[in-house]
Order: C-alpha cells, then sequence, then structure tokens
C-alpha cells in the first residue's frame, strides 16, 4: 500500500466479495489500475481462466504460497506487455523481502529473487553459517523493515528474532523457517519449509522437492505430497495430483525422483483444498483409497464452482467439519474455512 501512495500514485481496494476474473476484467480499466498485486493462487486461477484480463496492466505481482510457473507462462505468452512479479516475504519483514521479476523461460520454479533496498537476505546453515550457492539453507531476512518482535510475547520473539553476526553492531534478524538455495546468478529459489520435512522409511524428505518433480510432467496441474499414517504402520509418502495421465505421472516420478522420494499411494483430485487465505489446507486432503488403485485413483474433490463449493475459498466446506480460523503460529497458516464465512 505504502509503495503507491508515498510515490504520488492511488491505491484501489476490490469491493468486498470474491475477486473473479469478471470483477478485475471490469475493475482494472475502470479504475485504470498500472500494477495489482494477487494472492499466488488467485493468479493460478485467473492464468487458468481468463489471463487475458490481466492485460491491462504493466506489471502483476503475486506471493503468499509458491507461484506456478505453467500459471506464469499463461499470463506472460497472452499478456506480453505485462510483467510478472514474485514477490515474498512474511509479514514480520513488512510483507515483501525479496522480489523476483520473471524474464526468459520459465523452469521447473519461479525464483523468489533478491533481496529488496534496504534489506538483507541469509542463506545458513543450523550453526548460522552461510552456505555454498546451490546448497539448500534456511532463509534469515534483516534490514529496515524488520519487526521489532511479538507484541508481549517475548518468548517468541527471542526465539524468531536472533543476532546477527553479518550486520552492524546489535542488528537482529528474522529466522523465517524457509528453506531456500541460491542460484549461480544470486537469485534465491524457494525449496519448501523447514517445519515440512517429514520423515518415511528412515528418510528425511522434503515434500516440496517430489511436488516440483511431479508438476514437471505434461499435463499435471498442481501436486501435492503429504506423509500419511499406512496400513502397516509407520509412514508413507501420499502423492495428490490434479490432471495429468496418472501411468504417465507414475512413469516420470520413477524417471526423476530417487526411490526414497517415490510416493507409496497416489490420489487424484479435482483441485486441492485451499484455507481461506488461499494456501494449500493439508489437513482437508483426503486420506487415499485403502487399496490406492493401480491408476491411483483416490476420492476426488469438486472443481469451485460446484453447489456444494464455497465461493470464498474454492474448495468443499461442511459445517461439521470446518472449524473458524485457528491461528497455530503468529502467522495464520492454520487458518480454516467456517463455513462460507
Amino acid at each position: 500500500m505504502w509503495v503507491p501512495l508515498l510515490n504520488g500514485g492511488t491505491v484501489v481496494v476490490a469491493q468486498p466479495g470474491p475477486v473473479t476474473p469478471d470483477v478485475l476484467k471490469r475493475l482494472l480499466p475502470e479504475a485504470r489500475v498500472t500494477a495489482v498485486w494477487l494472492t499466488a493462487e488467485l493468479l493460478r486461477t485467473v492464468a487458468e481462466i481468463a489471463p487475458e484480463v490481466l492485460g491491462s496492466v504493466r506489471e502483476v505481482w503475486a506471493g503468499g504460497d509458491v507461484l506456478a510457473p505453467e500459471a506464469v507462462r499463461r499470463v506472460r505468452e497472452l499478456c506480453p506487455g505485462t510483467r510478472v512479479v514474485n514477490g515474498y516475504g512474511p509479514t514480520e519483514t513488512t510483507v515483501f523481502a525479496t522480489a523476483h521479476r520473471v524474464s526468459g523461460d520459465v523452469g521447473g520454479s519461479v525464483p523468489i529473487g533478491l533481496p529488496l533496498d534496504n534489506t538483507r537476505a541469509h542463506v545458513l546453515d543450523r550453526l548460522l553459517r552461510p552456505v555454498p550457492t546451490g546448497t539448500v539453507g534456511e532463509l534469515y531476512v534483516a534490514g529496515a523493515g524488520l519487526a521489532h518482535g511479538y507484541l508481549n510475547r517475548p518468548g517468541l520473539t527471542a526465539e524468531r528474532f536472533v543476532a546477527d553476526p553479518y550486520g552492524p553492531p546489535g542488528a537482529r534478524m528474522y529466522r523465517t523457517g524457509d528453506l531456500v538455495r541460491r542460484l549461480p546468478g544470486g537469485d534465491l529459489e524457494f525449496m519448501g519449509r523447514g517445519d515440512d520435512q517429514v520423515k518415511v522409511r528412515g528418510f528425511r524428505i522434503e515434500p516440496a522437492e517430489v511436488e516440483a518433480a511431479l508438476a514437471g510432467c505434461p499435463g499435471v496441474e498442481r501436486a501435492v505430497v503429504a506423509a500419511r499414517p499406512g496400513p502397516g504402520g509407520g509412514k508413507r509418502l501420499v502423492a495428490y495430483v490434479v490432471g495429468g495421465d496418472p501411468d504417465l505421472v507414475r512413469e516420470h516420478a520413477a524417471r526423476t525422483l530417487p526411490a526414497h522420494l517415490l510416493p507409496s499411494a497416489w490420489s487424484r483430485l479435482d483441485t486441492v483444498p485451499l484455507t481461506a487465505h488461499g494456501k494449500v489446507d493439508r489437513a482437508a486432503l483426503p486420506e487415499p483409497e485403502p487399496d490406492g488403485g493401480p491408476r491411483g485413483r483416490g476420492r476426488r474433490i469438486a472443481r469451485p464452482g460446484g453447489n456444494s463449493g464455497c465461493a470464498r475459498c474454492s474448495r468443499r466446506c461442511s459445517a461439521s467439519t470446518r472449524s473458524a480460523p485457528t491461528p497455530t503460529s503468529s502467522r495464520t497458516a492454520g487458518t480454516r474455512c467456517s463455513p462460507c464465512a
């Protein structure tokens, strides 16, 4: 909000209610909007349904979750005059901390870019030592936009806002919990959440790595991987896939992933369940059918727009199974959808 206001611009806020492609088609030219910010999931939806509505703006910023490469490709193909920017940053760093302006070919993932002005980004190991380029480490953010801490929560503040050994005396940095690696050109690439790591069959697995491999299969629109209890005890890796031929997806996974990263159960979805904030609602992912089926046909979730879908969060919801918002940390990553609330 402050960027346009402090530079002589105007902020246009959408009316209450779902922001649909039809709303954008009317609002953007009517209000003479030149740049728009959308959540990553909303950009994915717009790119799939009506990407041409973004052709009237100069720049589209997206953030809040992992940006789908296919969505970026589609917008750039149909709106060549519109620049797509992937913005990254938790609330504790005053929203954006890094940004990547997409140019050239889009690969298997969209980098989160370079630090913004007056911002520092460190990729560190468990001993707070910098890791080499290409090595995965945890992202720490420091600089002028860093919050002072959490109000009346000194313990959590001390845990997440730690001394910055690479900044000026007294400087602090925020431990994001996000895993990244630095690419040869300096851009950062998001690799997943540190607390999303799971241990299956004795191996530590980063679900985002498997998801990226599955999403690289032609025809796959979305892939989510989670650890679920196995029928014989212990945990197994379950892949939830939207789109694509099941046999081809399995073959692609076998070619691109080592054996310990291969899912042992598969489930086909019509769409991925989302929280009210547009992020993957992992708690709402269905359990795969007992036998899994040779083609991985699990339970299906209706596409948005069905009679039982929630217009606000684009997924099926039920008063008996959804609870009100229940933040699990300083961020509301655990927020659930109460019935169309």
